[in-house]
């Protein structure tokens, strides 16, 4: 065997360590199993539909979220109105009280005309710009302040996918909750406002606020509802991407530790190899005499 054949096959010998050295440090350093479609094609494929799922369940886990901001804004109006309407309920019931001075009817109305104005904002109450009444509108605020006309669009809906086959309505129904127009709460505080001050009994118009607070309260069922079905789906997302990691981590993942044990012999039997390669390789006075 001659001096170049020896040389030759070393340099091969070296060269595929080295190369089975990169591919380790490659894995260590990336923690990926498969860097090119060459690797391992079905592995490849495997790991990009998974991946694809795992971007599809991020979209849906970050519409959840927001459908979750959304619902807790609706809710929160909700509610707030509904203690407002019992203030009001009990402001009426107060005015019915023969003795009452003028002053303390005086102050029964400023109080109402103030929790007028508070259930005109509830009802205006935004997320994001969006006035959360007003369904798909892009209008500024579900109801204007002037004969409290509706500003959103009947029949529609902000809604959120959080599934594949799931979608959540996250908006509330404006036109339903506090009425429209002459109908609307707002109008109908404005009537008892004006029978008091004219000095006219208005607990007559008790039924009509029992029914706008139950007409709110039908509306605060409805988005618990909606609400509890987000939360479900946000646990079941937060379930599936685990699963999807693990999957994926299985399919395109590496043992780290067993790399890194693996990367270390190598790294050992490469710098072996570079050794008795340089002893073998010793030039001799024929080598130069050639």
């Amino acid at each position: 065997m001659t001096d170049q054949m020896i040389l030759a096959n070393s340099q091969a010998n070296l060269q595929t360590q080295l190369q089975q050295l990169s591919v380790l440090q490659d894995e260590a350093s990336s923690q990926q199993a498969i860097s090119k479609p060459s690797d391992d094609p079905n592995g490849m494929a495997m790991s990009l539909a998974l991946k694809r799922q795992q971007a599809a369940n991020a979209q849906y886990s970050s519409n959840a979220h927001d459908a979750t901001n959304w619902l807790t804004a609706v809710g929160g109006a909700l509610s707030a109105s509904v203690t407002s309407l019992q203030s009001v309920r009990s402001l009426v019931v107060g005015s019915g009280d023969p003795t009452l001075s003028a002053t303390a009817k005086a102050s029964i109305v400023s109080q109402l005309q103030g929790l007028k104005a508070e259930l005109l904002s509830q009802a205006n109450t935004s997320y994001l710009g969006r006035p959360v009444f007003a369904g798909n509108s892009d209008a500024g605020a579900a109801f204007s302040g002037s004969g409290y006309a509706y500003n959103g669009t009947p029949g529609t809906t902000v809604s959120r996918a959080i599934g594949a086959s799931t979608t959540v309505s996250v908006s509330g129904d404006g036109a339903a909750s506090y009425g429209v127009g002459a109908g609307s709460v707002f109008a109908l505080i404005d009537t008892i406002t004006s029978g008091i001050q004219a000095g006219t009994d208005v607990t007559s118009q008790l039924s009509a606020i029992d029914s706008r607070i139950s007409a709110v309260s039908s509306q605060q069922s409805l988005v618990a509802a909606n609400y509890n079905a987000v939360q479900q789906g946000q646990s079941a997302l937060t379930a599936q991407a685990a699963q999807l990691t693990t999957q994926r981590s299985g399919v395109d993942g590496v043992d780290l530790t067993k790399t890194l044990v693996e990367l270390s012999a190598q790294q050992n039997a490469y710098q072996a190899a570079l050794g008795v390669t340089s002893k073998a390789l010793q030039p001799t006075l024929m080598s130069f005499l050639r």
